[in-house]
């Protein structure tokens, strides 16, 4: 299985784990604001992951991928925040702190998914 698979059946169990666990204890409108939260996260940190596997195989395009990694996501963040202001049956509590919070966790389940040591450049050659 590929890699950026493997990482997206893993997000894909964390929003479904915490969605499922947090249930119980959250209403109704607050549940709408942590699933789409959840699938905002969700298709953000994958759409990232494929391209830091993809294209961040050398230091500049590993600082490219990475900035347009964190613009995507400050502006989810952003767009989020508008959408809960907006539309009252989106919780702004729920949505905002479930989008940051997916973010981050899956941001830190990131590195798992990479070899420790060295990493391939495009040309064979081993970075250190």
């Amino acid at each position: 299985m590929k890699r950026w698979a493997r990482y997206g059946v893993v997000c894909a169990a964390l929003v479904g784990g915490a969605v499922v666990l947090l249930d119980r204890f959250l209403d109704e409108g607050q549940m709408v604001g942590l699933r789409v939260a959840g699938l905002v996260a969700f298709l953000l940190q994958l759409a990232g992951f494929a391209a830091r596997v993809r294209w961040g195989t050398t230091p500049n395009r590993l600082l490219a991928t990475w900035v347009w990694s964190t613009g995507m996501r400050f502006t989810a963040v952003l767009m989020m925040g508008f959408l809960a202001w907006r539309y009252e049956g989106l919780d702004p509590v729920t949505s905002l702190v479930g989008l940051a919070g997916f973010l981050f966790v899956m941001l830190l389940l990131e590195p798992a998914f990479f070899e420790a040591g060295a990493n391939d450049l495009n040309d064979g050659e081993i970075a250190h």
